[in-house]
């Protein structure tokens, strides 16, 4: 039999191996990351943020109170106060609809999201003008939660885009730049691919800015003893080293902090933090 034959006879294999698996593991959150690179601004080299590729920093998120009020041109004519008196109704009629943030456990021990998890005022383009992002479960979805981009736009919430986030099978983060540019992560995958999306918002749509993902073969004989794994990377669509995969983050975006959201932490209290700063 040849290696090509078997690499393909494989994937199959484990393919079908990795979907039974997700039924009996899917009370375990084990998520699968892309291992980041270390990245640290020239300037300051001890700022450098420690990022596990198995163990992401859980990291307090920031108080709403360092958002700044500072419109640039671009949001000229808007009040802060109107936008945060919008996104205050908004949050708080998804608390009133889904419930407020807790977790339960299912009949067979998987972890079940309950209301609203999490919530966080984030400025992506770094236009004065924050940007509201929550998460909630939903009773309707197995194990799961949502993670929902809102924007203020000609006087009312715009939704950007809205995430599924599934047990081990997808994650969030957000990182930010050296140039004040803050970026949502979107990874989706399991052990065998994995795919990071970089999303901001540009010119009032929400874009993605970058791809980061890899691909490992399993490599047998003809008698079906392993020999080795083959990794294959991408940026954008296309193949390279792994130290150019390593260091895109901070080559294609400069990025400095990379920060993982999860979603059965205890984060509820963000909520509240948020509705409060909102509502002040």
């Amino acid at each position: 039999m040849s290696r090509k034959i078997l690499i393909r006879t494989v994937g199959i294999v484990c393919a079908c191996v990795l979907t039974s698996m997700c039924v009996l593991t899917s009370c375990f959150f084990i998520p699968y990351f892309i291992s980041t690179p270390e990245v640290t601004p020239e300037a300051t080299p001890e700022s450098k943020p420690e990022v596990s590729p198995t163990e992401p920093p859980l990291v307090e998120p920031e108080s709403p109170a360092g958002v700044d009020n500072d419109l640039d041109n671009d949001q000229e004519g808007i009040r802060i106060e109107d936008v945060y008196a919008t996104y205050y109704k908004l949050l708080s009629a998804a608390v009133s609809e889904y419930g407020t943030g807790g977790k339960s456990t299912n009949t067979d021990g998987s972890p079940q999201i309950k209301g609203v998890i999490y919530a966080e005022l984030i400025d992506f383009n770094n236009d004065g003008l924050p940007e509201l992002l929550f998460m909630y479960g939903d009773d309707n979805f197995f194990a799961s939660a949502f993670c929902v981009i809102y924007t203020y736009s000609s006087g009312a919430v715009e939704l950007l885009e809205s995430y599924h986030l599934y047990l081990n099978h997808a994650t969030i983060g957000i990182a930010e730049s050296r140039n004040g540019i803050t970026y949502l992560l979107f990874g989706a995958g399991d052990s065998f691919a994995w795919s990071d999306f970089y999303f901001t918002l540009i010119d009032g749509y929400w874009t993605e800015v970058l791809s980061l993902e890899y691909f490992i073969n399993e490599i047998y004989d003809d008698d079906w003893n392993w020999l080795e794994d083959e990794t294959e990377y991408y940026v954008d669509g296309v193949e390279v080293s792994e130290h150019v995969f390593d260091n895109a983050l901070r080559t294609h975006l400069g990025v400095v902090n990379l920060r993982y959201l999860n979603i059965f932490d205890e984060n509820y209290k963000t909520v509240d933090n948020v509705l409060v700063w909102l509502n002040r």
